[in-house]
């Protein structure tokens, strides 16, 4: 198995596209900056940029590759249960 930590940003359901398109502009564009990218750099991550359709179907093979693992591997599945307060 191999694996790495990735980031990206969620909107809610029936987000606007403009407003999305927006955001992923904001964000290709922070991510472009030199300055930005050095400090990425300097912390160990290589910024990778998709558009909201690339995304979607990242994060969908990233799961399908995730369960699949969980499958292989027989790991019963728990339902999520919330810390007490």
């Amino acid at each position: 198995m191999v694996s790495a930590a990735w980031f990206g940003l969620w909107a809610p359901a029936g987000t606007p596209g403009w407003v999305i398109n927006k955001l992923n502009q904001a964000v290709q564009t922070a991510v472009a900056n030199p300055e930005v990218k050095d400090k990425l750099a300097k912390m160990g991550a290589e910024p990778m940029t998709m558009g909201p359709g690339e995304f979607r179907h990242f994060v969908a093979s990233e799961t399908e590759t995730s369960q699949g693992f969980v499958r292989a591997l027989g790991i019963p599945r728990v339902p999520y249960q919330p810390p007490a307060r």
